[in-house]
């Protein structure tokens, strides 16, 4: 995947990370 816009692209990550976060902290992980 490309994106132009490098905002476009860290919100996308933080959406990942804040989905992610809570399951890593249920598995007892860090993120």
């Amino acid at each position: 995947m490309y994106f132009e816009n490098k905002e476009e692209l860290e919100n996308l990550i933080q959406k990942v990370r804040d989905i992610l976060s809570p399951l890593v902290k249920f598995e007892g992980l860090k993120v």
